[in-house]
């Protein structure tokens, strides 16, 4: 018995499965998340910003965070657990023009990465003269979201969602 070559469109149809993967691999299922959680303590309200199920290595994440000025007043920010001591990141908070968009960069020194996919980032304190069920209803949003890993130099990753 002789094998007869592959017919032209199994080849095709193999190749649109292959390529349907690697698009809903890229693409399709987030190569991660950037997200906030809330919490009061000592008078302050905090909110965390998380890394969570990261699939590529950190390097750095900039973004706005917008909140509720009406009900909250940013104080200032404390490192996360997801860095070490030894990891000594470049971090800034700044509030921009605009009232209520604080703009957030974390970056790590060059080549250095951190290969973890879960943890704090960093906690945002803010103060509030209004009752706790109000502040508890106050939102956040991001934009301007950028993640990065490392490879030889500062590559932009695709699919990190912010939420």
């Amino acid at each position: 018995m002789r094998l007869q070559p592959p017919r032209t469109w199994h080849i095709i149809i193999l190749t649109l499965i292959v390529a349907l993967g690697v698009y809903i691999y890229t693409f399709a299922i987030p190569a991660g998340r950037i997200s906030l959680a809330r919490k009061t303590a000592d008078n302050f309200h905090i909110v965390s910003v998380n890394a969570d199920g990261l699939r590529y290595p950190f390097f750095g994440t900039a973004f706005h965070l917008h909140y509720d000025i009406g009900a909250l007043t940013y104080d200032h920010f404390t490192l996360g657990d997801y860095f070490s001591l030894d990891d000594s990141p470049l971090v800034l908070v700044n509030e921009t023009g605009e009232k209520g968009t604080l703009v957030i960069g974390i970056s790590l020194k060059r080549g250095q990465l951190i290969d973890k996919p879960d943890g704090t980032l960093v906690n945002l304190y803010f103060k509030s003269d209004r009752e706790a069920d109000t502040v508890k209803d106050s939102t956040f949003s991001f934009s301007n979201t950028v993640f990065s890993t490392f490879d030889e130099k500062r590559v932009d990753v695709v699919g990190i969602v912010y939420q």
